[in-house]
């Protein structure tokens, strides 16, 4: 890592002010704690990033913040200008705003892996590196399911999300829905790989981060 990035990095896990607020819960608990806490994060700033994770919900009905409705580049999109203001605010010495602004961010990266098809079907190297900001385009290709036991596939070759709320009308020919693709949670429908899917998320938060 340059030296330049080492301290913007440095500016974005101390430095900070007081706080008083419950911890958050899956995405700070199990997936952006364990990570920040590796990488020597102080605790109060991995409350402030956990904090805004957790608050994105809050806009459930914008795809492109939890990387529904196939708006993957649209997601993408908001990676990039995420990670543009997280390292401006750090260059301007405001910290709090930029762990808001990280931990809006990590919310879209690990929604992407619970939300999407790469755990199923084995194409989380689509979302490697830099891939996950620039590569990403809203999918097109055909969504079907093979549900077989463990055994889960929905397209061999593309990421493809799931959609989220309306009626089944709603849903495009040949696409699936959030409630199929999801697996947000332990149990979840259909026992989804939900383990992996946090395994996969840690990976591509720690991703995330070396990219500021």
């Amino acid at each position: 890592m340059k030296i330049k990035n080492a301290i913007l990095i440095t500016m974005l896990m101390f430095f900070v002010g007081e706080s008083n607020a419950f911890w958050p819960w899956i995405h700070t608990g199990k997936i952006t704690r364990p990570v920040l806490e590796q990488e020597g994060f102080e605790s109060e700033a991995i409350w402030y990033i956990g904090t805004a994770n957790s608050l994105v919900d809050i806009h459930q009905f914008s795809p492109q913040l939890h990387a529904d409705d196939n708006m993957l580049g649209d997601a993408s999109f908001e990676l990039r200008e995420r990670r543009k203001s997280v390292i401006e605010k750090l260059k301007a010495c405001d910290g709090d705003a930029a762990r808001e602004h990280f931990g809006q961010a990590l919310h879209t990266v690990q929604d992407i892996y619970s939300h999407s098809n790469a755990v199923d079907d084995g194409l989380e190297g689509l979302l490697s590196g830099d891939l996950i900001l620039n590569h990403l385009s809203n999918s097109t290709a055909d969504c079907i399911p093979i549900l077989l036991g463990v055994i889960r596939s929905f397209n061999s070759s593309e990421l493809v999300t799931g959609y989220f709320g309306g009626q089944p009308d709603d849903v495009p020919f040949q696409t699936c829905t959030h409630t199929i693709l999801n697996k947000d949670g332990f149990p979840s429908n259909d026992g989804l790989p939900h383990f992996e899917a946090v395994q996969a998320a840690k990976a591509g938060t720690l991703n995330y981060l070396n990219l500021i």
